[in-house]
């Protein structure tokens, strides 16, 4: 659509409440129609997708993407049109925040540095590595993998948060193997980047890349309520997946709503203690909140029933059960 329409779009957005993304993707560039609206000056030097005459060959700040050229980020005349283009998506067509995409391709520094040049409202960068894996699978301790992802945040300088891929690819094999014991780590706490640094995970079950139609990282089709049940009442930023909420029917909608109710009449917010009571084979059981506001159990084999003069469940489905805490009776004085 045209600049107005999207401009019409982000208007009804903050009249409603909601603030709007925008996906950044300059890792690389692609040309439309046969020609690149930056030239070669802005290409990494002798990139091999393009006639890149840049002051910089090709590392580990410019990408290496092998689908399109690489922008050459330590140019300082392209940090410059990239934050004065950040600056035009905020004040003129109206967006607040910003999802990078692929950012393995450029340095920490260089999003803090675009952060800071634009001053959006939140910010959100796409850090999709391979997590640790040994002859058995997925390696039980990830802390290697969600180092990477504190590493890539502290390099901000925290002017951004980070997709928890800990957390998607530890849930989904807990899930699919029925091996709920990986969701507490050696320390009692949450395996993922929500265990380290809550309020900087945005934590998700799928996304365009991992699932829809491409399918190169899927959550299995069968436990995506069980993957909702637990990042939505866990600490972190949960993130929802349009195809599950739009696309898979009025039921499986519901379900996450009444989810979503529950982190909200919980009061849940990002940097939420957690408290794993269990984490078996088949189950796993958490309280969140200090005092604890919420519980919920994952798993097949299900938990006893809670306290029910504190506990109130709202939320259930096949494989997971949440209860959120009673409100106080209130005494009236005689």
């Amino acid at each position: 659509g045209s600049q107005a329409a999207l401009e019409g779009l982000l208007k009804k957005l903050h009249d409603n409440g909601i603030r709007g993304v925008a996906d950044i993707v300059i890792n690389h560039r692609p040309s439309f129609n046969g020609v690149a609206d930056w030239g070669g000056w802005a290409i990494t030097l002798g990139d091999r997708f393009s006639d890149g005459t840049g002051e910089h060959g090709p590392s580990h700040h410019d990408g290496k993407f092998d689908a399109a050229p690489d922008i050459d980020h330590r140019n300082q005349k392209v940090q410059q049109s990239i934050g004065i283009w950040l600056r035009w998506l905020r004040l003129q067509v109206g967006f607040d925040a910003w999802r990078f995409d692929s950012v393995e391709g450029y340095s920490p520094e260089l999003v803090g540095l675009y952060c800071k040049k634009s001053e959006p409202a939140w910010a959100v960068g796409e850090l999709w590595t391979d997590m640790v894996y040994d002859d058995q699978g997925l390696s039980y301790d990830q802390d290697k993998h969600r180092q990477g992802l504190c590493d890539w945040i502290n390099g901000t300088d925290k002017t951004s948060t980070a997709f928890d891929f800990t957390t998607k690819g530890v849930l989904q094999e807990a899930c699919k193997s029925c091996q709920y014991w990986r969701l507490r780590d050696s320390n009692g706490k949450p395996p993922g980047l929500i265990g380290w640094m809550p309020k900087h995970a945005v934590t998700f079950v799928d996304n365009h890349d991992t699932g829809s139609t491409q399918r190169h990282w899927p959550y299995p089709d069968d436990k995506v309520l069980v993957g909702y049940a637990y990042i939505i009442t866990h600490p972190g930023i949960p993130c929802l997946f349009w195809d599950h909420v739009m696309d898979w029917g009025e039921d499986h909608r519901r379900k996450i709503v009444d989810l979503l109710k529950a982190r909200q009449e919980a009061g849940i917010p990002s940097d939420a203690p957690v408290n794993i009571l269990f984490a078996e084979h088949d189950l796993y059981l958490a309280e969140v909140g200090m005092p604890p506001k919420l519980r919920v159990a994952l798993g097949p084999r299900g938990a006893a029933d809670p306290d029910w003069s504190y506990w109130s469940e709202c939320a259930s489905g096949r494989d997971y059960r949440v209860w959120v805490q009673r409100p106080p009776v209130e005494v009236k004085s005689p």
